[in-house]
This record gives C-alpha cells, sequence and structure tokens, in this order.
C-alpha cells in the first residue's frame, strides 16, 4: 500500500510542480517492453492470490490479454520492489497504444477470478498513473 501511495504522489506532485516532462517514446510495441510487463503482471497476479494456480491462472489470463505467449510468470522472490519501479519507469516510455494495451491486461489479470482485493485495486491505481493511463472503473462481484 505505501508503495502505491508513494508512487501516485510523485507522479502528481512532480505533474502538478511542472517538475515531470513528457516521457519520450521509446517502446512502440508490446513485444520491446516484454520483460517489464512480465514482472509487472507476474506482481499483480501474486498479490491477489493465495495459491500458486490462482496466480498462474490469472497471469495466463493477462497474458493472453496482452497477446505475448512467450512472457514469463516471475516467482515471488524473483520481484520486489525496485525491479518493479525499474519496470514502470521503462514502460513510461512506451507508446500510448502500448501503454492502454498493458492496463488493460492489468485489469485482466486481476479481474481473473471476479474479485478485486484492495491490494489489487491500489497497484492498478499507481500503475495508471504511472503510466498516465485512466484507470477503468472495477467491479466486484
Amino acid at each position: 500500500f505505501e508503495w502505491s501511495l508513494q508512487r501516485i504522489l510523485l507522479h502528481d506532485l512532480e505533474a502538478h510542480h511542472g517538475h515531470a516532462k513528457p516521457p519520450r517514446v521509446r517502446h512502440g510495441s508490446v513485444d520491446s517492453v516484454r520483460e517489464q510487463a512480465a514482472l509487472l503482471l507476474s506482481v499483480l497476479a501474486h498479490a491477489g492470490h493465495r495459491d500458486d494456480r490462482a496466480s498462474a491462472a490469472a497471469f495466463e489470463q493477462a497474458r493472453h490479454a496482452l497477446e505475448l505467449p512467450q512472457a514469463r510468470m516471475r516467482g515471488p522472490g524473483e520481484v520486489d520492489l525496485n525491479t518493479l519501479d525499474s519496470a514502470l519507469t521503462d514502460l513510461e516510455e512506451a507508446a500510448p497504444k502500448v501503454k492502454r494495451r498493458i492496463l488493460e491486461a492489468a485489469v485482466a489479470c486481476i479481474t481473473a477470478d471476479r474479485q478485486v482485493t484492495a491490494t489489487e485495486a491500489e497497484l492498478l491505481r499507481a500503475i495508471s498513473a504511472s503510466l498516465g493511463v485512466p484507470m477503468p472503473p472495477l467491479l466486484t462481484a
């Protein structure tokens, strides 16, 4: 939760005070950010599911939505907040259409089990703010 809040606040403060420069587009395709997207989706898959089977199913939904069959899910021990921050920083330099597709895949990941936890929603909010893509409305069943 703290990481999400920090990421959102820093992004908003930089934008508000004019310190944020528009990111240059370095990544024009989803494939060019495959590793970063897989890492991000792995974090979301693990955050919202207690067992490996459910996490894997959520990641698979996201991978399918992003059309990245070669993406590999990372284990919980392979990801920390520094690697997540680094991945998001790289994703900020993706083309707008790539960012939208990544956010759509993130939504597919957290809604795979038809329940959105508070942790998943906060992570999605931080990702949305970081990428500069409007967060879609989320409904829990």
